[in-house]
């Protein structure tokens, strides 16, 4: 479960917690400050608080400052974080929470060769590569085009039984909302090939 709470952001896992630094003015201190895991298990049913005064770390992790062409890359301290199953979750949040961030388009990471970090690869629903340890994973396509054309579908139903012709309605819709879709998208693929290709 995520949650933006006031100036910080933290996630949790059944064992874990995962907490930013605290935001100031902007998040650019989230791209070079070290984010810290705490056991949630060892801390029975403390609060997140009591958890982090008990400065139980059990893991770090941080970004080595901001995107250079789309790209931010991150090092990480998981050595003694043994729950598989939700070192992945964290890693989802991790590449989840840096794809939200303005033109970050990927995430470089290094995994070591085991077969629990091969699961955690396998696991994450990103394109990725994997060139001798050197894991890159990129953010995924907005699919505006095809959820305004489901959106032109509806609307083209409703406004045909409106107008009692449901054939134009739907050519109105799917013509109008296809339209904006595929402006949308197309805004998007510029923008982000001209991040990552810049000189």
């Amino acid at each position: 479960m995520s949650k933006t709470k006031k100036n910080y952001y933290s996630y949790k896992t059944k064992h874990y917690l995962v907490k930013s630094v605290e935001v100031t003015d902007t998040t650019d201190i989230l791209f070079t400050s070290t984010w810290n895991i705490y056991s949630r298990e060892a801390n029975g049913k403390a609060s997140d608080n009591d958890i982090e005064q008990e400065n139980n770390i059990i893991g770090t992790f941080n970004f080595n400052g901001k995107q250079k062409l789309g790209c931010i890359k991150l090092t990480y301290d998981f050595d003694r974080m043994t729950e598989i199953g939700e070192l992945k979750l964290i890693f989802s949040y991790i590449c989840r929470w840096a794809f939200a961030q303005r033109d970050v388009y990927s995430v470089e990471t290094t995994f070591p060769a085991t077969k629990a970090y091969q699961e955690i690869f396998d696991f994450l629903a990103y394109k990725k590569e994997n060139n001798e340890g050197v894991v890159t994973l990129h953010a995924s396509k907005p699919m505006n085009t095809l959820l305004y054309l489901l959106l032109g579908m509806i609307t083209g139903i409703i406004l045909g039984i409106v107008t009692a012709n449901i054939k134009t309605g739907i050519i109105f819709g799917f013509v109008v909302c296809g339209g904006i879709g595929i402006v949308m998208d197309s805004n998007y693929s510029r923008h982000r090939n001209w991040i990552e290709n810049r000189d």
